[in-house]
């Protein structure tokens, strides 16, 4: 039966990461956590807690690491001497990598993971790889990561893209939210009711794509009659450059993350 140990679990993914573990009905004896200094409170009702990161890897065999970058090393080599080939190391570090990993602990089973802010509210849309020796645990690892969202497994590689896609994508979304909310106050609305209508609409929308399995040109079809409002207003943002801000917006964001995996990789 699976242990699992969350190193770090603050207020932030690590914590959100062992409530999604939690929900999926295991037991507070099977989940341990971890965090540096602050003190824990209504966490010790759902789950053990320490403030000891080896004796909670030795007593697990599902190691998520959810540290922030500058203090992974430290926690690495403070908990390498404990760590086997038993164990499942999951590092939800961004940017690192699982070679840089494998230099500090060897050539134990790792995934690597990057969950979004959603992860919140488990509907998170998480990246994953994993080394060689931990595509064993694929399936394992992916219900991890499901129970908090959807993921989908990529080659390393591609993790840059899914910083921008994946990672980004939220504040992507929530500008878009914004920009409706504005149209809805220029056009009377209050700032609450406006919140209200742009959250419905979006919901709607994904809703519907989400029940039907439709494309979206499906559905906009639908509802873009000839000379009427819907088609004015799509064609209105056609010629402002919808389409070419977002794909924009994540090109950059892309660039910028390949940079800075660069940069940290050197």
């Amino acid at each position: 039966m699976e242990k699992f140990a969350v190193l770090g679990a603050g207020h932030g993914i690590g914590l959100s990461i062992a409530e999604g573990i939690r929900s999926a009905g295991i037991t507070k004896e099977k989940i341990v956590i971890t965090r540096k200094s602050s003190p824990f409170s209504d966490e010790e009702k759902v789950f053990e807690c320490t403030y000891d990161n080896k004796k909670a890897v030795a007593s697990s065999n599902i190691i998520i690491i959810a540290v922030q970058p500058g203090q992974v090393d430290e926690l690495l080599k403070e908990v390498k001497s404990v760590l086997t080939e038993q164990h499942l190391l999951i590092s939800v570090v961004s940017g690192l990598e699982i070679k840089q990993i494998q230099a500090v602990v060897g050539k134990i089973p790792i995934a690597r993971a990057m969950p979004n802010i959603a992860i919140k509210v488990k509907e998170s849309m998480t990246s994953l790889t994993l080394s060689k020796e931990g595509e064993k645990h694929n399936a394992l690892v992916k219900s991890i990561f499901d129970s908090v969202g959807l993921t989908l497994v990529i080659p390393e590689n591609k993790f840059p893209e899914a910083t921008g896609l994946f990672g980004s994508g939220p504040a992507f979304g929530l500008k878009y939210i914004r920009a409706y909310m504005q149209a809805c106050i220029q056009n009377g609305f209050n700032e609450k009711d406006s919140l209200m209508i742009a959250i419905q609409v979006i919901k709607g929308a994904v809703m519907l794509l989400e029940t039907t399995g439709s494309h979206p040109e499906v559905e906009i079809d639908r509802v873009t009659t000839p000379g009427g409002c819907t088609i004015r207003g799509i064609v209105g943002m056609a010629h402002a450059g919808f389409d070419s801000a977002l794909i924009k917006g994540t090109e950059v964001c892309i660039e910028r993350a390949r940079e800075l995996y660069q940069k940290k990789n050197k």
